[in-house]
């Protein structure tokens, strides 16, 4: 089996998150399953983390473009299912509408993960811009019953900075702090806000705070891609492009359009 995984950040910066996301592939799906790790293009934004970058609803609507087509690619190489590395979903839909394999997102699996078990849920992350967009999506999905409320960390691009370099003490402690006031509202999960303090975590070992699980989100994710293509391969349950009443366009139609449509550079005039 083999999953593309579509990061939000870009390889190469913080050599101490793409070992982590290799270690964490590796826990969750052990050597069964290869596993495509794909960043964004360098030249997105020169920083080592794109946190000043992806507070912007534009950044977020052509990153949009960006990981939707992403996913056309992901089919055409041959790989089973695609999964978007980012809280908030960016193309998700979208990409489910262009390709004909398993697609999931990061934020709308672990919500519904908890929705479905009963469980309340709060989220505590890094870069606070990012809490209306989750707030709409998680409404968007009709899971509002299910969140108890968002916390982010004061100076929290800074501190999850600093944890992929190594230096994670702040940043546990903050996470920790704000999740134990999620808790005293009725929180009994939570998620990490973005991907990276998910990794962050992973990296420290830290997987609850006083007894109350963190979702590891990110290995969720993978291991519920394989879940998706083993439930497609066995006849369960269709993908979209083969669900009753709905139809797509045959695949030379589909290339054609792509390579049309699908975002590129324009250049300056």
């Amino acid at each position: 089996m083999k999953i593309w995984l579509q990061k939000h950040t870009v390889e190469g910066r913080l050599p101490l998150l793409d070992d982590t996301y290799r270690r964490h592939v590796a826990a969750a799906l052990g050597d069964s399953t290869e596993v495509r790790i794909e960043g964004l293009p360098p030249a997105t934004y020169e920083t080592l983390l794109p946190a000043s970058l992806v507070r912007y609803p534009s950044v977020e609507a052509m990153v949009s473009w960006h990981f939707a087509a992403q996913a056309f690619v992901a089919e055409q190489a041959g790989y089973d299912a695609y999964v978007i590395g980012a809280s908030t979903d960016p193309g998700l839909f979208e990409a489910r509408e262009i390709a004909s394999i398993p697609v999931l997102g990061l934020g709308q699996t672990a919500f519904f993960y908890c929705a479905r078990h009963g469980l309340p849920f709060a989220i505590v992350g890094c870069v606070a811009e990012l809490s209306g967009l989750l707030t709409a999506n998680i409404d968007r999905y009709g899971l509002g019953r299910w969140l108890v409320g968002s916390a982010y960390l004061e100076d929290g691009p800074a501190l999850i900075q600093k944890a992929l370099q190594g230096e994670q003490g702040d940043f546990v402690r903050s996470f920790e702090e704000r999740a134990r006031s999620m808790i005293d509202r009725g929180a009994r999960v939570i998620i990490p806000g973005e991907g990276l303090p998910n990794e962050a975590l992973f990296a420290a070992g830290v997987s609850a705070v006083d007894g109350t699980p963190i979702l590891d989100a990110n290995g969720l994710l993978l291991r519920s891609a394989v879940h998706d293509v083993e439930l497609v391969s066995h006849g369960v349950a269709p993908v979209l492009g083969e669900s009753v009443g709905h139809q797509q366009l045959p695949p030379d139609e589909r290339q054609r359009l792509f390579d049309l449509f699908a975002p590129r550079a324009i250049p300056r005039t």
